[in-house]
C-alpha cells in the first residue's frame, strides 16, 4: 500500500494506518505551509514499512511507529524551518531500525528509539545546521549493533584580539557556554611574554579561576585552554610581562 498526502495551507493533518498481515506499507506527507503532523503506524507481523515526512514551515511534526514482530523499519523527516519535532520508534523482536532527522534551522528535536529483542540493529542519525535543544534516546534490553551520528551540529567560532598590560589582568569577552558540548581558546602570544588562565562564572558578574593551569606564553607561541569546571559562563584571563597584544580563538560545539 502506498499513501501521499499533499497540502499548501494551514492544516492539521492526522494519519493512521493499521496492519494486522505482512505487507510493505508507505507514509509520505509532505506540507508546505504550517501545520501540525501527527503519523501513527501500527502493525502486527513481518512487515517493511518507510515513513518519510516533508515539511517546509513552521509546523508541529510526530512520527510513531509500532512493530510488534520482525520488521524492517525507515522513518525519515526532512524540515526545512523552525519546527519541533518528536519521532518515537517502538521494536517488539528482532529487526532493523534507521531513523533519520534532518533539520535546518533554531528546532527542538526528540528522537526516541526502544528495542526489547535479541540480537537488533539499531542506526539513528540527526543532521542539524543551526542552535537547537537536541533530545536522542535509545532503550534496549539485550544484544545489539548501535549506531547513532549527529552529523552538522551548530558550532561557534570566534577570532578576536586581547590587549594586555604588566600591571594588572585584563579580560577578554565574556562567553555564554552553558548549552555547549565542548569548546576552547587558543591563544597566540604577542611580542611579549604573557600569562593566560580562564575564568568561570554563573552569572558574568562573580568570577572563579578555572582549575586549569595559568599557561605562560612566549611571543608568537600557541596554546589552547579548556575549562575543567563548568558555569554558566567563561573569559580568558591575562597579564603581559609588559604591553602586547594576545590573538584569541574561541571555537565550540552544541
Amino acid at each position: 500500500m502506498g499513501m501521499k498526502v499533499f497540502t499548501d495551507t494551514d492544516s492539521q493533518f492526522f494519519a493512521r494506518v493499521f496492519q494486522p498481515t505482512a505487507s510493505n506499507l508507505k507514509v509520505e506527507p509532505t506540507q508546505t505551509t504550517a501545520a501540525d503532523l501527527q503519523m501513527t503506524a501500527n502493525q502486527g507481523t513481518a512487515t517493511l514499512l518507510q515513513m518519510t515526512a516533508n515539511q517546509t514551515a513552521p509546523a508541529s511534526l510526530k512520527m510513531e511507529p509500532t512493530q510488534t514482530t520482525a520488521a524492517d523499519l525507515q522513518m525519515t523527516a526532512n524540515q526545512g524551518t523552525a519546527t519541533l519535532l518528536q519521532t518515537t520508534a517502538n521494536q517488539g523482536t528482532a529487526t532493523l531500525l534507521q531513523t533519520t532527522a534532518n533539520q535546518t534551522n533554531h528546532n527542538n528535536l526528540f528522537v526516541t528509539a526502544r528495542n526489547t529483542a535479541n540480537y537488533t540493529l539499531l542506526q539513528a542519525q540527526v543532521f542539524q545546521t543551526s542552535a537547537s535543544n537536541l533530545h536522542v534516546t535509545m532503550h534496549q534490553t539485550s544484544a545489539t549493533v548501535l549506531q547513532m551520528t549527529l552529523a552538522d551540529r551548530a558550532t561557534l567560532d570566534t577570532a578576536t584580539t586581547l590587549g594586555v598590560v604588566a600591571t594588572s589582568l585584563l579580560y577578554g569577552i565574556t562567553q555564554t557556554v552553558i548549552t555547549l558540548s565542548q569548546f576552547s581558546f587558543l591563544v597566540k602570544g604577542g611580542t611579549a611574554t604573557a600569562n593566560v588562565k580562564l575564568q568561570v562564572s554563573p552569572n558574568a558578574t562573580d568570577w572563579l579561576d578555572d582549575d586549569t593551569v595559568t599557561r605562560t606564553l612566549t611571543a608568537s607561541a600557541l596554546t589552547i585552554l579548556m575549562s575543567t569546571r563548568f558555569s554558566k559562563y567563561t573569559r580568558l584571563a591575562a597579564q603581559g610581562a609588559a604591553a602586547t597584544t594576545l590573538s584569541v580563538w574561541y571555537q565550540g560545539q552544541v
